[in-house]
């Protein structure tokens, strides 16, 4: 339903199964629909959005819409609650066999100097079971989750490192966000480097989003002699433009219970 890139940009979205237990054959079939845009950027000039949806399944489709406020913990988990702060109308959705939807997304919040970040939880309701005499059929019920960010003017990301150590032959970092605005999700590289600064070993990760003023922790397995050797740690970020360095710690283990000299 949704390319790579769109799942990047949405973040992890949720899929729940409702079915019959019941032996015998039977299908198991999912929505299948289009939405767009799918990330949702306010401001104070631009308060509401307007997302189009549209049915490509062979079912007509109800869909739920929930709000909630999107934050990350002190460990990078993702937390979310409802709000009243973002507002989405209608809440109920039904549109027909390669028929469409608007679905308007804003808020009355006064912009702050921190980017707020939300989620738009989309969630298919089942509908009316077709399945066929002696079949049982699996419904499959999606649930799509949608970033909102309400920025202030001039709002920017800060990548920096807060930590670099080696523990059992892994690279722990933590990517932190100092400033106003998130990071998007993008690929890293990861660069170990010599005390002369020269590259021991390199690899490019996926990191998620960084919401303003958040860490979130990354780790890789590395080659036992450069981790023995490395002395500093650099981390390019393809969509942001920006590199950023810090040290590695001097206390590290390179293979399972072993400390380096």
């Amino acid at each position: 339903m949704f390319s790579r890139l769109a799942r990047k940009l949405m973040g992890p979205a949720a899929a729940a199964a409702l079915g019959l237990g019941a032996a015998g054959a039977g299908t198991a079939t999912a929505a299948n629909f289009s939405i767009n845009p799918l990330r949702v950027e306010l401001d104070g000039r631009h308060p509401a959005e307007i997302l189009a949806l549209h049915n490509d399944g062979a079912a007509p489709l109800r869909l739920q819409v929930d709000t909630t406020r999107w934050t990350m913990d002190a460990a990078g988990a993702w937390q979310t609650e409802p709000t009243d702060e973002l507002i989405a109308t209608p809440l109920l959705l039904e549109i027909p066999v390669n028929g469409s939807a608007q679905l308007r997304v804003g808020t009355l919040t006064p912009v702050t100097d921190v980017e707020r970040a939300y989620r738009l939880l989309i969630n298919e309701l089942p509908g009316e079971d077709d399945a066929g005499e002696g079949q049982v059929r699996l419904r499959v019920l999606t649930r799509v989750s949608l970033p909102v960010f309400v920025e202030p003017a001039g709002a920017k990301a800060a990548p920096r490192l807060a930590e670099a150590r080696l523990e059992q032959g892994r690279l722990h970092l933590a990517l932190a966000n100092a400033g106003n605005r998130r990071l998007d999700p993008q690929t890293a590289g990861v660069s170990l480097l010599d005390a002369h600064g020269r590259t021991l070993f390199s690899k490019d990760i996926e990191a998620g989003y960084v919401l303003a003023d958040r860490t979130l922790p990354l780790q890789l397995a590395v080659p036992a002699e450069a981790c023995r050797q490395a002395r500093r740690v650099r981390l390019r970020l393809a969509e942001s433009d920006a590199a950023v360095e810090h040290p590695v710690a001097d206390e590290r283990t390179c293979a399972a219970g072993t400390p380096s000299p």
